[in-house]
């Protein structure tokens, strides 16, 4: 299925640079989240994701735990943050972005003090074929051309 999902960067946080102060730009998608195996879903509210292609697996923030039991996890993963890491539960996850539904595996992370949940590369930013970045224009876009 061809996907073109095109969408401005968020600016989020302060950083300092040596002139003045100034705001990073990030990719954020909103997306409903369905756990397939239960049809339990986030909407109508939806979940903010960061993409991240330096990201091994797309993660999940804590508040999204009520969507799954833990017999639906297919599989188990350890993620690094920084000099600690965390065993999660791994899922299979429909995200619906702008209307385009991807499924993905997903780590539920336990504790996170990262406000966001994340679009990894395995099982998620792969089925992409394209993913690029404007600064100037202050945009993003993600291409599936299948």
């Amino acid at each position: 299925m061809r996907i073109t999902i095109e969408k401005d960067l968020t600016r989020i946080g302060k950083t300092l640079n040596n002139k003045r102060h100034s705001r990073a730009y990030y990719p954020l998608l909103n997306g409903i989240i369905t756990n397939p195996k239960n049809n339990k879903t986030n909407a109508p509210s939806t979940e903010t994701f960061l993409i991240d292609t330096g990201a091994s697996i797309s993660l999940l923030h804590p508040r999204n735990q009520y969507l799954f039991d833990r017999k639906d996890a297919v599989d188990t993963t350890n993620i690094q943050f920084g000099i600690s890491s965390i065993k999660c539960n791994v899922y299979e996850v429909d995200v619906m972005f702008l209307g385009h539904t991807l499924s993905i595996y997903a780590a539920l992370i336990p504790k996170m003090s990262f406000s966001h949940s994340v679009i990894g590369y395995f099982e998620g930013l792969d089925k992409m074929d394209i993913f690029v970045m404007n600064m100037r224009q202050k945009k993003f876009k993600l291409i599936n051309r299948a």
